[in-house]
């Protein structure tokens, strides 16, 4: 009790010593969410048993599947975490990709998404389609897995959160883990990437494994679990551990291990598997690097063409949505950029969809395919010249997933329209298409074919029927496994069967001279590059001849062929690189199995021994761990312990992992009743209350209204209680709250609003202030005056993209004094009143993310340009000035973080800003932001002929009082040094949230202020003070160098909830050292 007691005083107290300083308003950075288009105006609903799915305009195809997905794995996810949610799950569902990248939702949280991720916001879903069905259930599958581990986690209600919020937090790699084990447990995919990571790269134990792929070590660590111990161990051990408050305690109680021996015996099982396994792979050839080819920062390489005369291969890189299309000439190695698009953004899926290249089948031009803005281009390059003709493509396609040539003039597309993927030729010349396929199936990988004369296309897709006609949805969920088939355009009423396997995936086809076409199959558990020639009869396909072409260990992700010549793209030690070989003469294989392929559809190669397990021993518990009874200990033990015999994993084993592609006959499909659909209207609901300590501005263009004092004028300190209401798809929000002062003069209520609607965002704000001063007026007598401030805030952000915008604000301000009647003087004082109008224009720049706390990555930066005139209306008595006084501010703020030493970084930032006209704003250099005790300096003089309406701190300048320079302008430049030191201490970051956070930093700070034009002007006011009596008055000049410069070192740390900074510094005057001064601030970055 004592310590809670001495817990609860320092969480309340230790804000009131932090915030009755005050704070100076920060500068406002921040990304953007962009809508390229006006498809979110309309958006519908469907409320079944468990899910509600929402949906806009062409995406309702899309959520018919969304919504039966959702209801047919609900239960099954349910059982398996043992677990019930409160409130009916909110799915939002987006026809791709992009649209996705625009939504509001979200948007004040970080919004990091990498690919493969279900977002998750509240209990709110998304979800998109990309062509697949089956990848769409996987989103679903996780989204819904996500939502209930929260729930488990950090609990329904204000008190089991209260409790989570104190308790050891799930690691990522252990949670992200958990969510894809459900989603989709442990595919070939999945298995490819860790074989190649275990047998070419450089992981040793699990630990490195976590660091360098957390998710992917989650998922292999809860596959191996429910392997060993079966899938009724999730649950267990995530009850016990919110329970208990302890993973290892978790882990303990349900297993009897601790959880770094789970770990180990996870990393050797996979080890000993693959080492197992890889004499099986021999390839029988030999795969070149390609000459002149770097990935230096393991860029994704998505799609690649290579040239019929096999000297030039295009391929494109996607360096976290940084695209860059190489043309690489495979003699020589050079290599020069051909298209560029995008940039760097850690905090969205990238889209690999795009851009897709393919030369013409002459090799005279090159087609990139590729999407600006939601808007899908082509861009075809005559190789002659590079010269290249653009268009738009025909609105009507959401995405396309891949193309050919089919002639001169005309593409075959695999594309979405409406929802459902399907083939069509496009016809360049005229933007028309022809649709082939119109049913609920999935096509996404087309290739041109040529055989005997016929002439047609080849595609990849999960039907179910041969017949091209348009099909209902009804209960059938096409999420079967991709089959080849060929489409006649002559005869486009059926698609004829090629290769078909209920257990394997065919895609990404190439046709080659000849009869010959080759695909990607994962037939063996590795996906492999095959080749194949058909013999085409009356009735479809009577025989078909196909071979392995590889035999890899990793996925070949992508490839293309002329000829005997193979380019592959496929991972090598974890990074992406490209190989070519020539494979003419290679002979026909059939490739063996691998260990997980054989588990799951075969027959099982020489499996790897199970890890020894210990044998429980009554006799060695430990004093205190056994249960307190009042009966007698039992004679006999009242359990087997002979050595249970090896238990050896077969095809028919009872923990079987939670299989993707179990048949949709094993569960019931719900119909989608349209008459249950209807249109989503406004529906608000509050998104938090909370209360605090607080002094800071509460919205920008408070700060630039402040009155000259000695000293710069903190807000007081207040309780501050506000909310936030906002409708579901967060386009429009509310905010408001109430400040209270804690010496109750006075008041402050504020009510903003956001619509953020459409791409010109915008925000409305109401501010009122009121409170009481006393201003001494004679020789122990005080004026009591009663000061109102309404404030009027307009502003509209319009953004380029996500990281650059350019706002527009316009502030009123309504300014009244009233003297209270404490004197016949004051009674006859009449009201004085002052308004303002100001606008200010600013240009925002920010794509920085936080890599760890306090430390960041990337660059930010604001240039901006502000007008304020000052004017006055008053009716009685009625008095009227259109400007009594106008100023314009001009300023930048710019900042640069650089990773150095894997988790440090160096932080650098440049900031100034210059008042002019009739007005100006005074600005003080000296101390830190957000400064617990500030000290004045008093013997720095302010000029008393310079007319001032305003004042603001000119920061950081450590070692210094406040107001060691002043004046109407100022430059600043910061630099720091932060480590985490407790981050080299080991691999893995400290549990503790003290020493994770812990940082120390050395600093360096340099800066002046000025009046005029010239800061080393002789006449400048720093240099000239009057002293004088009733005598006589004498104005003396001296020299005061108007830079300054501090320098030191500090150190930050996360103490009760708050980032505190303690820096000492010592500052450099006219070139002399001054006494090292202490500061203890609260706050991030500078």
């Amino acid at each position: 009790m004592k310590q809670f007691l001495v817990i609860l005083f320092l969480t309340l107290c230790l804000p009131v010593l932090i915030l009755s300083q005050g704070r100076v308003a920060e500068e406002e950075f921040g990304k953007n969410r962009v809508q390229y288009n006006n498809d979110f105006s309309n958006w519908w609903r469907y409320e079944s048993d468990n899910v509600i799915t929402y949906w806009y305009g062409k995406g309702r195809n899309i959520a018919e599947v969304v919504f039966q997905l959702a209801e047919y794995d609900y239960e099954e996810i349910q059982n398996l975490l043992q677990h019930r949610v409160n409130e009916k799950l909110e799915i939002i569902v987006y026809t791709d990709l992009t649209n996705l990248k625009q939504s509001n939702i979200g948007e004040e949280e970080q919004f990091i998404t990498q690919a493969g991720y279900t977002n998750l916001v509240g209990n709110k879903i998304f979800v998109y389609f990309n062509g697949s069905h089956k990848d769409l259930r996987r989103q679903v599958r996780e989204g819904i897995t996500r939502a209930f581990i929260n729930q488990m986690i950090f609990g329904s209600n204000l008190q089991e959160m209260i409790q989570s919020a104190v308790s050891d937090e799930f690691p990522l790699w252990f949670k992200e883990g958990l969510i894809r084990h459900v989603g989709d447990s442990w595919n070939f995919a999945d298995d490819s990437r860790l074989r190649d990571l275990l047998l070419n790269g450089d992981v040793d134990d699990f630990e490195e494994l976590i660091l360098d792929h957390p998710v992917l070590a989650g998922k292999a660590f809860w596959h191996y679990l429910t392997l060993q111990y079966g899938s009724n161990t999730i649950a267990n051990i995530l009850y016990l551990t919110r329970i208990n408050r302890n993973l290892e305690n978790g882990f303990m109680f349900i297993l009897g291990k601790n959880f770094g021996q789970i770990q180990q015996e996870c990393f050797l099982y996979f080890q000993q598997t693959y080492q197992n396994e890889q004499p099986i792979f021999t390839q029988g050839f030999q795969f070149l690097e390609l000459e002149g080819f770097v990935n230096r920062r393991n860029a994704s390489i998505s799609d690649i063409s290579l040239h019929p005369n096999r000297r030039k291969v295009v391929y494109n890189e996607n360096e976290i949505s940084r695209n860059r299309v190489f043309l690489h000439d495979i003699v020589t190695g050079e290599r020069r950029v051909l298209f560029r698009q995008g940039f760097r953004n850690p905090f969205q899926d990238p889209d690999y969809n795009y851009p897709l290249l393919r030369w013409s089948p002459d090799g005279s031009r090159l087609m990139i395919l590729y999407e600006h803005r939601d808007v899908i281009k082509l861009r075809e390059y005559d190789t002659q010249n590079w010269e290249y003709q653009e268009q738009n493509i025909n609105p009507i396609f959401q995405r396309v997933y891949s193309f050919d040539y089919y002639d001169r003039r005309t593409l075959v597309l695999a594309a979405t329209t409406d929802g459902f993927s399907d083939v069509y030729f496009y016809d360049l010349p005229t933007r028309q298409q022809r649709r082939f396929s119109q049913d609920i199936y999935d096509h996404k990988w087309v290739g041109t074919y040529e055989y005997e004369g016929t002439k047609g296309i080849l595609v990849s897709s999960n039907r179910q029927r041969n017949e091209l006609e348009r099909t209902r949805r009804d209960t059938v969920l096409p999420i079967d496994a991709f089959d080849l088939y060929f489409i006649d355009p002559e005869n486009d009423k059926v698609a004829i069967p090629i290769a078909q396997s209920a257990i394997s995936d065919e895609r990404l086809i190439r046709t080659g001279s000849g009869s010959e076409f080759f695909f990607i199959s994962d037939l063996n558990g590795v996906n492999n590059l095959y080749r194949m020639t058909p013999d085409f009869q009356e009735n479809g396909i009577k025989n078909f001849y196909e071979h392995a072409i590889t035999n890899s260990a990793a996925d070949i992700e992508t490839y293309d062929f002329t000829d005997d010549i193979l380019i592959v793209v496929k991972n090598y030690g974890g990074t992406q690189k490209v190989f070519f070989a020539d494979i003419s003469g290679q002979s026909k294989r059939q490739l063996p199995n691998t260990h997980l392929k054989s588990k799951l559809h075969g027959i099982l190669p020489s499996a790897p021994t199970r890890p020894p397990q210990p044998q429980f021993n009554p006799d060695e518990i430990e004093e205190g761990a056994t249960f307190q009874t009042r009966f007698d200990d039992a004679v006999d033990f009242p359990f087997n312990l002979e050595p249970e015999e090896e238990i050896r994993e077969s095809t028919t084993f009872l923990r079987q992992p939670i299989r993707f592609d179990r048949r949709v006959g094993e569960k019931q499909v719900q119909s989608f009743r349209s008459s249950r659909a209807i249109a989503s209207r406004l529906h608000f609901r509050f998104e938090d209350v909370t209360t605090s300590l607080d002094n800071s501005l509460l919205f920008s263009g408070l700060d630039a209204y402040a009155g000259i004092q000695e000293g710069f004028d903190f807000p007081p300190l207040g309780i501050l209680i506000k909310s936030r209401v906002l409708d579901i798809f967060e386009d429009y929000v509310f905010e408001g709250g109430v400040r209270i002062q804690t010496n109750f003069n006075g008041a402050e209520y504020f009510l903003t609003f956001d619509d953020k609607k459409t791409r010109w965002n915008k925000r409305y704000a109401f501010y009122w202030r009121s409170r009481s001063d006393r201003q001494a007026s004679g020789f122990g007598t005080f004026d009591q005056t009663k000061n109102t401030t309404a404030i009027l805030q307009n502003r509209w952000t319009y953004p380029f993209d996500i990281f650059r915008s350019v706002r527009f604000t316009g502030i009123l301000r309504l300014d009244r004094f009233i003297y209270q009647s404490t004197s016949l003087e004051t009674l006859e004082r009449p009201d004085f009143n002052r308004q303002s109008f100001g606008l200010r224009a600013e240009y925002v720049f920010d794509n920085s993310y936080d890599v760890m706390i306090n430390i960041k990555n990337g660059s930010r930066y604001k240039f901006y340009v502000e007008g304020v005139n000052q004017f006055r209306v008053q009716f009685s008595p009625w008095a009227f000035d259109a400007s009594s006084g106008f100023m314009t501010v001009i300023g930048f703020d710019a900042r640069h973080y650089q990773r150095i030493l894997k988790h440090s970084v160096i932080a650098l930032r440049g900031a100034g800003a210059t008042s002019l006209g009739s007005e100006r704003i005074l600005f003080y250099m000296g101390g830190v932001e957000n400064w617990f005790s500030p000290s004045f300096n008093q013997n720095i003089p302010i000029p008393q002929g310079e007319k001032f309406a305003y004042q603001a701190m000119a920061l950081n300048m450590r070692g210094f009082d406040q107001n060691i320079r002043n004046g109407t302008s100022f430059l600043v430049a910061n630099t720091e040094l932060r480590i985490p030191l407790f981050h080299y201490f080991s691999r893995r970051p400290p549990r503790s949230d003290f020493f994770n956070s812990f940082q120390i930093i050395g600093f360096f700070d340099v800066g002046y202020t000025w009046y005029g034009s010239d800061p080393f002007d002789g006449q400048n006011p720093l240099n000239n003070v009057t002293i004088s009596n009733p005598v006589s008055s004498v104005e003396v000049e001296y020299f005061r160098d108007p830079v300054v410069v501090g320098m030191g070192y500090g150190i930050r740390a996360n103490l009760f909830g708050y980032f505190l900074r303690v820096d000492r510094g010592w500052g450099i005057e006219t070139r002399q050292f001054q006494e090292p001064r202490w500061h203890f601030s609260m706050g991030f970055d500078f």
